[in-house]
């Protein structure tokens, strides 16, 4: 069993969904965590720049892009 940061596994992710043009950002309010949750995905193309998840968990998503192996979790 292997510890990751949840800094690493962001970093991870972000580079899995950089080649579909997505980025993973921590809301930097409480007003946007109510709206958006702590993690959101936003699709940076032009023109839509929109955010398409939001309330994302960091482990959850980890796992189901393939970037936290099985015996990986976060510290």
């Amino acid at each position: 069993m292997r510890t990751v940061t949840e800094a690493a596994a962001i970093k991870r992710i972000n580079r899995k969904l950089r080649r579909e043009n997505q980025q993973l950002h921590k809301s930097p309010a409480d007003r946007w965590r109510y709206d958006l949750g702590q993690f959101y995905i936003r699709d940076f193309t032009y023109p839509t720049n929109t955010v398409i998840a939001t309330h994302c968990k960091v482990e959850r998503l980890g796992r189901e892009l393939c970037v936290l192996r099985d015996d990986e979790f976060l510290a």
